[in-house]
């Protein structure tokens, strides 16, 4: 089942929207994923998948589609505090990522056509993690004197890094560095490299030959992954009936993975460090940095950070809920239906 279904799933559609089949980031891409995937008429991604009794393409804006429609479902199922339904959701400001071009905000936009909503505008993952960080914080803020925020958004398959200036009145992007192949998604590749080679030494399989295996044993990683982030000394990549009936077990060290970790935070401390050059500013001058996004929980790369700018790494947003945060505070300033005060955002 877990094969079957890895293979009709499709998985990084963001970072497939708006591509070409053929070029190397798409490539690779798919190469890390179990989706079967061909190239389109006009070069195009298409997802190929077993739909009835056959199979089906899909284009990956009417894939996206199909998630924003799923969105405006949960939306409209939601309950007020009075008990009574929400309005139905038409409107919509959409976050894109940081490395996105005009061709792939300009697929966002297809999509949300498909799925018939209508969009107040497109901002950057950036602007509205920044945005969510300061409005909520704006009684606090100076008046002139801005506060400088360096922001570390370390996602599952890409990652960025900010410099924000924040007042009372709104806040000003004044630098921006991103790796779109920076994410816990290789933390996740070098532990199934590391337990592949272990499991075929101790038991003689070999997962790259099948499709269930590599399932299990990535599923596997990723759980030690999260154990191990919470700074206890050991974690287990335990897989039953791994392949051919036989059952696996290995274990990971807090001290192994903090030296698997060492490439992976040298880059994340290089991305930081072009966001300061961008931004014209040393991390002395930097008051509060903030780290947020699925793939920054590992102690390196929080205590990395911390030696880094010789101060107290923030974690005070949500960080899977941040960026889908502003982007509804951003909507509510555009929208003259609510009442909400603005806040001027300059990127």
């Amino acid at each position: 089942m877990l094969s079957e279904a890895s293979k009709n799933s499709i998985v990084g559609v963001k970072r497939l929207l708006g591509k070409d089949y053929d070029e190397e980031m798409v490539q690779d891409d798919m190469s890390k994923v179990f989706t079967s995937f061909v190239k389109g008429p006009n070069g195009e991604v298409l997802a190929q998948l077993k739909y009835g009794n056959g199979t089906r393409n899909f284009t990956m804006e009417a894939v996206y589609a199909m998630i924003l429609k799923k969105q405006l479902e949960v939306a409209d199922g939601y309950n007020m505090k009075d008990g009574s339904k929400a309005p139905p959701v038409k409107e919509a400001v959409i976050t894109v990522p940081d490395y996105y071009t005009e061709r792939q905000r300009r697929a966002v936009l297809d999509a949300a056509k498909i799925a018939k909503i209508d969009v107040l505008g497109l901002m950057s993952e950036h602007a509205a993690a920044a945005l969510a960080w300061g409005i909520l914080r704006k009684d606090r803020l100076p008046e002139a004197k801005p506060t400088t925020v360096a922001f570390i958004d370390i996602g599952y398959g890409s990652s960025a890094a900010y410099v924000v200036d924040f007042t009372k009145a709104g806040m000003t992007v004044r630098g921006v560095a991103t790796d779109p192949n920076l994410g816990g998604r290789e933390l996740d590749l070098l532990l199934v490299e590391r337990f592949g080679k272990e499991f075929k030494e101790k038991f003689g399989t070999d997962y790259k030959t099948s499709l269930r295996a590599a399932g299990k044993l990535r599923l596997a990683c990723e759980r030690a992954k999260k154990v191990i982030a919470s700074r206890v000394p050991l974690a287990f990549v335990k897989i039953d009936f791994f392949m051919d009936g036989i059952d696996v077990k290995g274990e990971l060290k807090q001290e192994e993975f903090e030296d698997l970790c060492g490439p992976f935070v040298g880059r994340v401390l290089k991305l930081v460090g072009r966001a300061l050059e961008e931004a014209g500013v040393s991390t002395q001058d930097i008051q509060t940095v903030e780290v947020v996004g699925g793939a920054m929980r590992p102690p390196p790369v929080t205590d990395a950070l911390g030696k880094f700018f010789g101060k107290t790494v923030d974690k005070t947003l949500m960080p899977d809920e941040c960026i889908s945060n502003g982007a509804a505070l951003k909507a509510a300033i555009l929208c003259p239906r609510f009442r909400v005060k603005d806040y001027f955002v300059h990127d």
